[in-house]
C-alpha cells in the first residue's frame, strides 16, 4: 500500500503537522509507516508506505535524506 499526497508550498507547518497523523491512520495500526518528503518545484509531495524497517517500534518514521540540507523550513510559513 502506498499513499501519495501533494501539498501546496504555501501550507503552514502547523497544518502540515495536522495532516500527517490523519494520513498515517489510513494504514492498519500494526503497520509502521515510512513518510518520504520530496520537494518539487510547485508542491511538496509526501509518500507514505509500509516501513521496510521491520525492527522499528515507531508508528511512523520520516525519510528526509533527499532534503536534509535544503532548509525545509523555507517551504513552510512560520506560525507563532
Amino acid at each position: 500500500m502506498e499513499l501519495k499526497i501533494k501539498f501546496d508550498k504555501k501550507i503552514s507547518l502547523k497544518e502540515f503537522d495536522k495532516q500527517i497523523p490523519r494520513l498515517v491512520n489510513y494504514f492498519p495500526p500494526e503497520i509502521s509507516v515510512l513518510i518520504k518528503i520530496i520537494i518539487q518545484k510547485d508542491f511538496i509531495e509526501a509518500i507514505l508506505s509500509e516501513n521496510p524497517n521491520k525492527r522499528t517500534v515507531e508508528r511512523w518514521e520520516w525519510d528526509l535524506n533527499d532534503i536534509a540540507h535544503s532548509n525545509l523550513e523555507d517551504y513552510f510559513k512560520t506560525i507563532n
